[in-house]
């Protein structure tokens, strides 16, 4: 019986090319809305929300969290070291966000707004947008002065931008329980996680998770990815232990709180069975570079330019317009900005002193 831990000793997976399809999955399904208007869903969202109520933009970005939850907890684990997860962490994320939220200040705003060059510049809230979507602690700022005001969606510059905030506050979740010892007692870490679904079932509403996107479902999905790397060693990675998990979700999918976590731990399972899929590895996604991040920051803005520009674009148009010029925006930020950035792990001194009892002589 193949475990997960087995699964992973191969450097071999299709983990980049499931987070490559889950975000031109985000492409696609904002299309809709971005090109019609708010209330406008694809067809597969519909077929998926009367199947395991989720739609497929909920899907695409519930793998992100799954896959993010398991490679986090397992960063954290491997370095034992807050500074160096910390640093890890911000290199992977905030350099090429940096970058693509300047590209909407300085090119899509100037591109797009009503209002003279002059006045868009010295409007406050043009930079309140940089600063607040790159810090990712003041909230979200979605909106750029006179920008996409007449577009069918409305206003917002980057929609995109909602989850990231979402995943930081995993990432600090992953660091207190890390530096806690709990990652490493199996036991302990179990008997969190299930006393904590068990008090979201009891008592959804009052979740304390579910505060931080309004939902449970992807702070669950991340979770999950948590429990199973811990887990890893324990879990069956197989088809009769697939079949099993799909027969428990049939069964549960329909019991109020008790269905949204049944489903979650059901498409993370699937998520990873396909993740390790050995027929899959001749794909080799990851050989053109990990563009995925690019595709999910830079696909929102290219949309609403193609919006604002071509009036009453379909959505199946739009796609066709966004996808070769969100694909160039992601190779060059993959390329130039995030590759190079990973590179600097552990070369920031900073700090390090202070916060890795291991490191000397700095």
């Amino acid at each position: 019986m193949r475990t997960l831990a087995q699964a992973t000793e191969s450097q071999d997976n299709n983990l980049t090319l499931l987070r490559l399809v889950a975000a031109l999955a985000v492409l696609y399904y904002h299309c809709y809305p971005l090109a019609i208007g708010r209330n406008a869903h694809d067809p597969i969202s519909f077929w998926l929300f009367e199947n395991v109520k989720i739609g497929l933009g909920g899907l695409a970005v519930g793998l992100f969290f799954a896959v993010s939850g398991f490679l986090v907890t397992a960063s954290y684990v491997n370095r034992d070291s807050i500074f160096a997860f910390v640093e890890a962490r911000a290199l992977r994320i905030f350099p090429g966000l940096f970058v693509a939220v300047l590209f909407c200040v300085l090119l899509v705003g100037p591109l797009a707004t009503t209002l003279q060059l002059g006045d868009y510049f010295s409007d406050a809230r043009t930079w309140r947008f940089l600063a607040s979507n790159t810090a990712l602690i003041y909230g979200i700022q979605y909106r750029l002065p006179g920008v996409f005001e007449g577009n069918p969606f409305g206003p917002a510059v980057n929609g995109s931008l909602w989850s990231l905030p979402v995943e930081v506050w995993m990432y600090s979740w992953v660091a207190i329980v890390g530096a806690l010892g709990v990652l490493k007692e199996r036991s302990v870490f179990n008997g969190v996680f299930f006393i904590g679904v068990l008090v979201y079932l009891a008592a959804p509403e009052k979740f304390p998770i579910t505060q931080v996107d309004g939902s449970i479902r992807n702070p669950l999905f991340f979770l999950i990815g948590s429990f199973f790397y811990v887990n890893r060693h324990y879990l069956p990675l197989n088809f009769p232990a697939l079949l099993i998990v799909s027969l428990a979700m049939l069964v549960w999918q329909y019991f109020g709180s008790a269905g949204i976590v049944s489903v979650t731990i059901y498409i993370s399972y699937l998520i990873f069975y396909v993740a390790y899929f050995p027929p899959l590895f001749a794909l080799r996604a990851g050989r053109f570079g990990d563009i995925s991040f690019g595709i999910y920051i830079y696909a929102f803005p290219v949309q609403q330019i193609i919006a604002h520009y071509f009036i009453d674009v379909s959505p199946m148009s739009m796609f066709a317009l966004s996808l070769p010029v969100t694909l160039v925006l992601a190779f060059g930020s993959w390329w130039l900005i995030e590759k190079p950035a990973l590179r600097l792990k552990g070369k920031i001194p900073i700090g390090r002193r202070f916060l890795d009892s291991r490191v000397t002589g700095l």
